[in-house]
């Protein structure tokens, strides 16, 4: 996954987003048949995968293929990786920007709420904080501002 995930960046600076999309749904389809037995099915690098391939459908504002890859991906980590895994809170934040961009601002809130908490779980120690958790938290209040105004 690491060569697709490379070639993907090379087209996706090159403004080549199809040929990059159509390049890994090649590697995803031959490492879902079999042909790709480097790696066993419950890898984090196969997880990275399907959501590397969210990312693809991200940029191309297709939400409803960014979702699908998008909650393939967290499943999978959520059954390898431990509870707290930061890259579970990656996952479920990108989820809620997903809602957001949906108009649907308490789901977006329900996935930000998440990966706060893994966020600050895993990374909020009292002496420093990792860049996300301020962000996420500046989005969580813009969420909950748009409620208010909605309600």
């Amino acid at each position: 996954m690491e060569l697709l995930t490379r070639i993907e960046e090379i087209y996706k600076n090159n403004n080549s987003v199809d040929i990059a999309n159509v390049l890994i749904r090649i590697g995803q389809v031959y490492y879902e048949q079999g042909g790709y037995n480097i790696l066993p099915a419950f890898h984090p690098d196969y997880a990275y995968g399907l959501y590397r391939m969210g990312q693809i459908y991200y940029d191309m504002n297709c939400l409803t293929n960014n979702l699908q890859y998008r909650k393939r991906a967290l499943h999978l980590r959520e059954q390898i990786l431990f509870k707290d895994h930061q890259h579970i809170g990656r996952s479920l934040y990108e989820l809620g920007n997903i809602r957001s961009k949906e108009d649907d601002p308490q789901g977006t809130l329900e996935f930000y709420l998440r990966a706060l908490e893994i966020y600050r779980k895993t990374f909020d120690d009292g002496n420093s904080t990792h860049p996300y958790i301020p962000a996420i938290q500046n989005d969580i209040s813009r969420v909950r501002d748009r409620l208010s105004i909605d309600l």
